[in-house]
């Protein structure tokens, strides 16, 4: 797994300006923080980009990273390096497939995703690495790792209330009705919805929770996660328990899914929706390595082991369906918006 973790580092660091959505913006704003003093930092007005499009913290961060390295390519080396190294501990620490994570995090344009929101990707990566410690209820641990990922985007504040919201019992009721819910808030109430959160959004914010319109590339996104979370139901041996086995993957795939219906009204969402959907290479993994699968070390009949052995070939069927099915969309999906400007691939040098 180490190897493909520096495969994509040297994919993503070594790529052009132009290949991903603001990386050259990036780029030419890590020249211009270096020509300025720090105290500076925080009223700069660039005359590069939109002043607003990074924070303070990233400024820093920036302006530190000038005292080692002056090259405008330097930022985009340092930030793959980041992602790389979150990815890495990311997976090895809460993945149950290795291989099946690393793949889903190509395949479902998470990694072309990290070379077009550079920043925004670092900051919730690295919190998705403190999810460890939602699920063993170590709160100061979880919020270090949010105050780290705060470092590269503020949003990752957002991700604080998931760590009490988890508590609440899931069910297979309970989680289609919340679904039911949603939809319908998203297409009858919305107006009312948004005038409620443009109260307590900060106002610098409120301008991407207006004016989107239902697109095709959303709807393909979430119905490609949502056809791989049935997959994984049809794969337990008890669909029932699964909302209750695997509470808190699933947890998360809802949140995913309610903010992923709100973006159909607003392009403001499904930057939100992007919080939660890279974890989704955990949480497939997570729900295939149900416990039908695995070959108890006690001693059965000859019956018994046929049984097994049906339920481990099945299994191997459910994940190559999404395997092949992955694959088929990575394709469709980058004849229809291409992920960005992610290709046509071109080197740096």
């Amino acid at each position: 797994m180490i190897s493909l973790c520096v495969l994509l580092f040297f994919v993503s660091a070594l790529r052009a300006p132009s290949v991903g959505a603001d990386t050259d913006h990036y780029e030419a704003l890590f020249s211009w923080l270096g020509m300025t003093d720090f105290s500076h930092l925080p009223s700069i007005q660039t005359g590069i980009w939109y002043i607003d499009g990074t924070d303070i913290l990233y400024r820093y961060y920036c302006k530190i990273l000038t005292f080692f390295a002056n090259d405008s390519h330097s930022v985009t080396v340092v930030n793959s390096l980041v992602v790389s190294l979150s990815l890495y501990f990311l997976v090895d620490g809460q993945s149950q497939d290795r291989w099946l994570s690393i793949f889903l995090f190509v395949t479902l344009g998470f990694f072309q995703l990290s070379m077009n929101l550079a920043p925004f990707f670092m900051a919730i990566q690295i919190v998705m690495c403190g999810f460890r410690y939602i699920r063993s209820r170590e709160l100061l641990k979880y919020l270090l790792f949010i105050a780290i990922g705060f470092i590269f985007h503020p949003t990752t504040v957002i991700m604080i209330p998931l760590y009490f919201l988890v508590r609440i019992k899931m069910t297979g009721k309970r989680f289609v009705a919340i679904l039911v819910i949603g939809t319908i808030v998203t297409l009858f109430f919305y107006p009312q919805l948004l005038n409620a959160l443009s109260k307590i959004v900060p106002a610098r914010y409120v301008q991407y929770l207006q004016g989107a319109s239902l697109t095709f590339d959303k709807i393909m996104v979430w119905s490609t996660h949502l056809t791989i979370f049935f997959v994984c139901w049809l794969a337990q041996k008890d669909r029932s328990s699964m909302f209750k086995d695997y509470q808190f993957a699933v947890w998360v795939f809802l949140i995913e899914s309610l903010v992923y219906l709100l973006s159909t009204q607003s392009v403001g969402f499904s930057r939100i929706a992007f919080m939660f959907s890279p974890y989704f290479i955990i949480v497939v993994p997570e729900l295939l390595q149900t416990s039908k699968c695995r070959l108890p070390e006690t001693r059965y009949g000859k019956r018994q082991k046929l049984d097994i052995r049906f339920l481990a070939i099945n299994h191997n069927a459910y994940k190559s369906a999404i395997v092949l099915f992955c694959v088929a969309q990575y394709i469709g999906r980058m004849m229809v918006n291409n992920i960005g400007t992610t290709m046509p691939y071109v080197f740096y040098f």
